[in-house]
């Protein structure tokens, strides 16, 4: 669309994920229009430096709490947040603007402790995925907290092969190919399993005697609006990847 999409970006701490999006946000443009943003970023760490907010036109020092406040944005993207860094009152005013006003709501979950104290809060019935108590095998999969040296990429669902965000070219054949050629990853977390109607975009299988699959990029429609739920915080690593950040964005 020719407005600017207008996203409110929350993280705890700045990690590299927060950091490469944060950047990205900043300085995307219309195609073809080089003094018209894609975005209108409002950046918030809820652990940042308080100058932090002083010298970065785009951070603010204070989070959003009612919906009127929360209304002016079109995505909310949340990254790991510590226990009570994000209140109820907040949670229910995501709530209302993802099923009244139709706005997006991206959950990157990148820490297990952090992804179990949001996905046990209200926020629980946005989510695509059941919380990860309620899974039926006990295997830890959380990569991160481990020594594990495995690697793995994304490996597109046939869902996910047809959905527009994960389309790197217009070619199926190609577009498969690249997601073969973007860096691999080294991490993600149990999110649960997949809730009824929910959409499974992008899979990690488990190639064990089980061979398993993991949700690590899964979507679902509340009321107006769509929830996208990511298990890994490690795709800034396909930033500048080919010479430029055309894919990554």
């Amino acid at each position: 669309r020719d407005q600017a999409i207008s996203v409110l970006l929350v993280q705890q701490s700045p990690n590299y994920e927060f950091r490469f999006l944060k950047s990205l946000l900043d300085r995307a443009r219309q195609p073809g229009a080089p003094d018209k943003p894609t975005f209108t970023l409002t950046s918030i760490l809820l652990e940042g430096d308080p100058r932090y907010a002083d010298q970065d036109k785009s951070a603010e020092r204070l989070l959003p709490v009612s919906f009127d406040q929360l209304s002016r944005f079109d995505v909310i993207i949340l990254g790991d947040l510590g226990a009570g860094q994000i209140g109820s009152t907040t949670l229910q005013s995501i709530e209302r603007l993802v099923n009244q006003q139709g706005s997006g709501l991206m959950v990157i979950a990148g820490n297990s402790d952090s992804y179990a104290i949001l996905s046990s809060s209200s926020l629980q019935r946005l989510l695509p995925t059941e919380p990860p108590g309620k899974r039926s095998t006990t295997t830890s999969i959380d990569t991160k907290s481990t020594s594990s040296p495995m690697t793995f990429r994304w490996q597109l669902s046939p869902l996910g092969m047809t959905a527009p965000p994960l389309q790197l070219e217009s070619d199926p054949l190609r577009n498969q190919s690249l997601w073969q050629q973007l860096p691999p990853m080294h991490w993600f977390i149990d999110v649960g399993q997949p809730k009824p109607g929910s959409l499974v975009w992008v899979n990690h299988y488990d190639f064990g005697e089980t061979s398993a699959s993991r949700p690590l990029l899964i979507a679902q429609y509340f009321g107006k609006g769509r929830v996208v739920l990511q298990a890994t915080d490690e795709t800034f690593q396909w930033s500048s990847h080919f010479g430029n950040d055309l894919y990554y964005q």
